[in-house]
């Protein structure tokens, strides 16, 4: 593989790990916060965005390896999928 089609692999991995990451901690925040398994009260409105953006962060933080995983797994249906295009 040559190192241009390297670079681009990892570039989708990376971006695809982040957004995955970003996206399930967002889902399991707001799945706490419906089922109500979020109690935080804070005095004011920015407070309490403050904690959802630093809560939302700090999952992404943790479920970001496993994002790489799926970004990987992404990477291969994809290139799977335009190796049985081209033959």
């Amino acid at each position: 593989m040559p190192v241009q089609s390297q670079r681009a692999k990892w570039n989708y991995v990376l971006k695809t790990a982040v957004l995955w990451a970003f996206g399930m901690s967002a889902f399991i925040y707001l799945f706490q916060w419906v089922t109500g398994q979020v109690s935080e009260r804070y005095p004011s409105m920015s407070l309490a965005l403050v904690s959802i953006l630093m809560g939302i962060m700090a999952g992404a933080i943790v479920i970001f390896p496993i994002g790489i995983m799926a970004g990987l797994l992404f990477w291969r249906k994809k290139f799977d999928k335009q190796g049985a295009r081209g033959k």
